[in-house]
């Protein structure tokens, strides 16, 4: 399943081998669909600025087996589940890139 999220990022979930039987097995959901771009500058840690695109994702069933992908002109990365206590089933995917004109 391929769900548009914007500037041509989609995310794609794919379920491995089941880990259940069938009629304990959950329908799939993705909603609250995110993509921001982030410029972080320098931080206590001594890490340099950094700017990234980010899309986020909540998918049900989360953690393992599902396995959530982000797709950009035919190219797949994972995105990673990032449970917290407000949203356990958040997927992030980040990627860096160069603002022009640095």
């Amino acid at each position: 399943m391929f769900l548009a999220v914007s500037a041509g990022l989609v995310v794609a979930l794919a379920l491995g081998p089941p880990l259940v039987t069938a009629p304990l097995a959950q329908q799939l959901r993705i909603t609250e669909l995110g993509h921001f771009t982030e410029n972080r500058g320098w931080n206590e840690a001594r890490l340099a600025p950094t700017y990234q695109t980010v899309v986020t994702a909540t998918v049900i069933p989360s953690g393992t087996p599902t396995l959530v992908l982000a797709e950009q002109g035919g190219v797949r990365q994972s995105v990673w589940h990032l449970p917290m206590s407000v949203a356990p089933h958040v997927y992030v995917y980040l990627r860096h890139f160069q603002p022009q004109g640095r």
